[in-house]
């Protein structure tokens, strides 16, 4: 698992828990990230800035959510 902290969790915010279905998205500029469309505080971006989608699940997958 990575060493470095979620971009929710360098909020101070608590990830989603395992098993929370997440969408990858990408902006152009910026590269592929975790959203989480059911999010209950808005601050529905889990992680990004992957420059290739695979990245992005290797991530949820290290953290157990599904996309």
């Amino acid at each position: 698992m990575r060493d470095k902290k979620t971009y929710r969790e360098s909020l101070g915010l608590d990830n989603p828990p395992k098993g929370t279905k997440l969408e990858i998205k990408h902006m152009a500029g910026i590269g592929f990230y975790l959203l989480w469309p059911k999010c209950p505080d808005l601050e529905n971006i889990v992680d990004g800035w992957f420059k290739v989608k695979k990245n992005a699940k290797i991530c949820a997958k290290e953290h157990g959510w599904i996309v």
